[in-house]
């Protein structure tokens, strides 16, 4: 594993290294290699081959390892067995993944669907999402939502799929030393605590950049086969996914929205220029991507089981649909706000309460 890691701390892209592996068969083969090996063999230019032969990546490498081992974090490099086959048919795959939980990426690998959209939603936005993944539940339980815990369409996904049972997983474009949004700390625990993962490409300690976000895409992209936008303007994040899962051959699915909706111009125009198939119902997933339904009106029940604190603030509340501040369950609890603030997240991810307006919540069951 250490010439895996090693590797990934070599600066080249991940075209090169898939290039490299099939020229070298190893990722230590590649590092043992000399710089004639790596020029002519493998057509590198001289400066990327000096790059390989720096020892100092191995410094680093050892570095890493011990951070994941100390964190329970696995590192699957790129042809192993756990690796995700459904990326590891892409041609820009990463050599190597950091994943913070236990899931299989293997199982029932061909219901893994990425749900993408807008960070500034609107409520029918949130509904389509919501419904989407409510009816996947219901008939597909093995489904695995995947997404970027971004602030939007992303969070809602997240905790959607965690509602209703569902394995999800986040994408994230940073190391796993740090999380961004750092709101979305107690959502990420929360996805790893109910058999979900956190997966990113990149080490501990890496600087925070504006391209990763892009490139992070690929790998959610990869990784499904199937990616719905729910709501997009005609730029953004979310249409760089589709745009990379249509070159990747998966099938993309769009929401439509009204003329006059420049949050859904993105989505309009997918299904438009032939980029993306309309999404109104389940069924036209279901018919696409070839799913048979599996316990047709089963869905599991939920039992509200809250701890001594989560029962004080549940019990803040009068009945569903009446809306109380943050204030005001600070003030009825005594607790200190950053302790409500926590246990808030928790109750909304746990589908107990939702947040709606400012800093109001209200009850859901």
């Amino acid at each position: 594993m250490l010439d895996e890691v090693a590797l990934s701390f070599v600066p080249l892209q991940p075209n090169v290294v898939l290039h490299l592996l099939e020229c070298f068969g190893s990722a230590r083969a590649i590092l043992h290699a000399t710089k004639d090996e790596l020029t002519v063999e493998a057509g590198l230019k001289e400066q990327v081959a000096e790059r390989i032969a720096d020892s100092r990546t191995r410094e680093r490498a050892e570095q890493e390892l011990a951070f994941a081992e100390k964190y329970g974090i696995r590192i699957i490099p790129y042809g192993s067995a756990e690796y995700p086959r459904n990326l590891e048919y892409c041609s820009d795959a990463p050599g190597l993944l950091y994943v913070k939980g236990d899931i299989d990426f293997n199982r029932d690998r061909y219901k893994w669907v990425a749900v993408v959209g807008t960070r500034k939603m609107t409520s029918s936005g949130i509904a389509a999402c919501e419904k989407m993944i409510t009816q996947i539940a219901e008939h597909h339980p093995d489904c695995v939502i995947v997404s970027g815990l971004a602030y939007g369409i992303d969070s809602v996904a997240h905790r959607a799929a965690m509602e209703n049972g569902l394995k999800t997983v986040a994408v994230v474009a940073h190391g796993l030393d740090t999380l961004y949004p750092a709101r979305h700390r107690e959502l990420a625990k929360e996805i790893v605590r109910r058999g979900g993962a956190i997966v990113t490409e990149y080490p501990s300690k890496t600087i925070m950049n504006r391209a990763y976000f892009l490139a992070r895409n690929r790998i959610m992209a990869g990784i499904s086969v199937g990616t719905v936008v729910v709501e997009s303007p005609k730029k953004g994040g979310a249409l760089v996914t589709a745009d990379i899962a249509d070159s990747y051959g998966r099938e993309v699915f769009a929401f439509p929205g009204r003329m006059t909706d420049r949050t859904f111009e993105g989505c309009n125009l997918l299904i438009k220029s032939n980029k993306a198939n309309l999404l109104d119902d389940i069924t036209d997933l279901e018919y696409i991507l070839k799913w048979k339904r599996e316990n047709a009106g089963v869905r599991k029940e939920f039992n509200l089981s809250l701890m001594e604190q989560e029962q004080l603030i549940y019990d803040c509340f009068g009945e569903e649909g009446m809306e109380i501040s943050r204030e005001e369950i600070i003030e009825r609890t005594a607790l200190p706000p950053s302790e409500v603030m926590a246990l808030l997240t928790g109750l909304e991810i746990n589908g107990i309460i939702k947040s709606v307006k400012g800093m109001m919540y209200i009850k859901l069951r």
